[in-house]
């Protein structure tokens, strides 16, 4: 098994999404979830941005969290000099390596090899652990990233991390892209930032991590810029089905963590958000309730429990229901219902629910239960 470093840069990037904040106390809260779930490296924030954001990040770095504190610092001397100030221990020096960022700045690669050179030193001697990030990687030649994973490794650095600043990288491309650059620098950390403009931040996360890649960054939720960055409990649960990759997360605090996250952020998690929204471990299909009722196995990719949810099997009476999933919604009410009693409540409740246009709730099958023919259909 090879070990996946997860990099949660939800207080970064997460916070970076439009009208997000986090106060420096759920800043804490935030990390000391994180580290209690045992992610091992957290993305803190950007010291550059003023004393305000310095002092929240020095109260973090001495509020005992034990996961790896990483300050996110552009590649000029100022910004690495204000995250020494906040106490920080490792940094992450990001530039722009694409042709389209680089003529924003009307700059060329050479830019990025005299920069690198003139600030990995002074970085090494101030930090225990640097990392570099190649800012819109995927829309850079891979030829041009082989060279800057060398110069990279040559000037001492810890990890390269490539970023898929705008989403547009496919599953393909980024094996492609890190099978040559894994090949060409074989001893250097490799890292992955994507971003989820086209939905694929998981998915390219994950074959990065297949084709080579060691570290991953992520966010809780998927909480980012735009459409947002890989989710965490997405990509955890992802490698969870992968048996030759391991990690060090206990995953039960996942959905608490999920939770306590969007509240912060004022952000509601979609109802079919994969992993921790509402409806992901709701059944009301006949056919998938029966299965389950046998073998949990049958429809649930894993135990609503790993996450830290509720452990029982949650089950919608609507259009699409069966009788056992009305003999089991009947049996939590303490009632037993018979099946061809169910059979012919069954026909009332697919009646209803087409009448009501959405699934019944609790008290909407019991009400209809109670009516007259609905007590023909059952024993007490």
């Amino acid at each position: 098994m090879r070990t996946v470093h997860l990099v949660d840069t939800t207080l970064r990037d997460g916070e970076q999404a439009p009208g997000v904040v986090f106060t420096p106390s759920q800043r804490i809260e935030m990390a000391r979830q994180l580290d209690a779930c045992g992610v091992p490296e957290i993305e803190s924030g950007i010291p550059a941005m003023g004393e305000s954001e310095r002092s929240a990040l020095r109260e973090l770095n001495y509020s005992g969290v034990q996961a790896r504190l990483t300050a996110w610092c552009r590649a000029h001397d100022d910004d690495i000099k204000a995250a020494r100030s906040c106490g920080f221990r490792a940094v992450h020096i990001s530039l722009p390596v694409s042709p389209i960022l680089l003529g924003t700045l009307n700059q060329g690669e050479a830019w990025i090899f005299q920069t690198l050179e003139k600030l990995l030193p002074k970085a090494r001697s101030m930090f225990e652990f640097v990392s570099v990030g190649a800012q819109d990687a995927s829309r850079t030649d891979t030829a041009r990233l082989v060279r800057l994973a060398k110069k990279v490794q040559e000037l001492g650095a810890a990890r390269l991390r490539l970023a898929d600043s705008v989403g547009c990288w496919d599953p393909l491309a980024v094996r492609r892209a890190v099978v040559q650059i894994r090949e060409a620098v074989p001893d250097l950390r490799l890292g992955v930032h994507m971003h989820n403009d086209l939905g694929m931040a998981t998915a390219n996360s994950i074959v990065a991590v297949q084709s080579g890649a060691t570290d991953v960054d992520v966010t809780v939720n998927g909480l980012g810029e735009r459409a947002g960055n890989a989710p965490l409990e997405q990509v955890v649960m992802a490698l969870r089905t992968l048996p030759e990759f391991s990690h060090d997360l206990r995953t039960e605090g996942l959905y608490g963590l999920c939770r306590n996250v969007a509240r912060y952020a004022g952000r509601e998690i979609p109802p079919a958000q994969p992993i921790t929204g509402r409806e992901v471990f709701r059944n009301e299909s006949g056919i998938h309730v029966h299965a389950l009722l046998n073998d949990r196995r049958s429809y649930e990719p894993f135990p609503a429990s790993v996450v830290g949810r509720s452990p029982e099997l949650n089950v919608t009476a609507g259009k699409h229901s069966g009788t056992a999933s009305l003999i089991y919604l009947f049996k939590q009410f303490g009632i037993r219902l018979e099946k061809n009693g169910a059979g012919e409540l069954l026909t009332l409740v697919r009646a209803r629910a087409e009448q009501l246009g959405h699934g019944l709730s609790t008290d909407e099958l019991k009400a209809l239960y109670k009516k007259g023919r609905g007590e023909k259909c059952v024993k007490k």
